[in-house]
């Protein structure tokens, strides 16, 4: 697999069924061509597993959240600064999702993963 400094590196696809492996080929050659160095070189360094990384290819080409995943900032302690700006309710409401002392990724952050109990009442 290419890297960002131009060296060749074998990395594991995740999987041992052919198709699927020649698949994942022509995912690193098209995000090689589309300059994703981020994403080839996380899956390099283990931070992302090309065969997760496939699974998002196959349903977003833009890989968004491989690479939202890469900066996975944690958001319970910006609730925290928030406080709910001033109002205990809507603190309460947030905390329903992201419970106080539990750590909350930025990549769980998209709408649909938000659980529907949040919808406006």
């Amino acid at each position: 697999m290419p890297r960002a400094d131009r060296r060749r590196v074998r990395v594991s696809c995740g999987t041992g069924d052919k198709k699927t492996a020649n698949a994942i080929s022509r995912m690193v050659s098209d995000l090689r061509a589309r300059a994703r160095t981020d994403i080839l070189d996380a899956a390099v360094k283990g931070e992302l597993q090309l065969i997760d990384v496939f699974a998002d290819y196959r349903t977003d080409a833009t890989v968004s959240s491989s690479a939202a995943s890469l900066d996975d900032s944690d958001l319970s302690p910006l609730v925290d600064e928030w406080n709910g700006a001033g109002n205990p309710k809507y603190l309460a409401q947030v905390r329903r999702f992201i419970p106080e002392g539990e750590s909350f990724p930025a990549s769980k952050f998209p709408p649909r993963d938000l659980p529907v109990s949040c919808g406006t009442h």
